[in-house]
């Protein structure tokens, strides 16, 4: 077998994988269309008032809120215990 008969081989190898992905993919799909798992799982699942809807003004006073305590986690001295 030549160069060229290695190089086709690897390419119908190549294309059988992207169609055999499709179609996990596919059947994948439909299976959460049928059962509705809803989100897959990593998205965050927030609990509780959603606070972008009331207004920006809020929204962006909850974002300095946020952050203002973060950076006053990361400067606030940790307690050493008993040394």
């Amino acid at each position: 077998m030549g160069t060229n008969d290695y190089i086709l081989i690897l390419v119908a190898l190549f294309f059988s994988y992207l169609l055999l992905a499709i179609h996990y993919e596919e059947k994948r799909m439909t299976d959460r269309r049928k059962v509705n798992l809803g989100p897959p799982n990593g998205i965050e699942r927030r609990s509780g008032k959603d606070r972008r809807r009331d207004s920006l003004m809020n929204y962006l006073m909850w974002v300095l809120r946020s952050q203002l305590k973060r950076l006053v986690g990361l400067v606030k001295p940790k307690s050493s215990s008993g040394r």
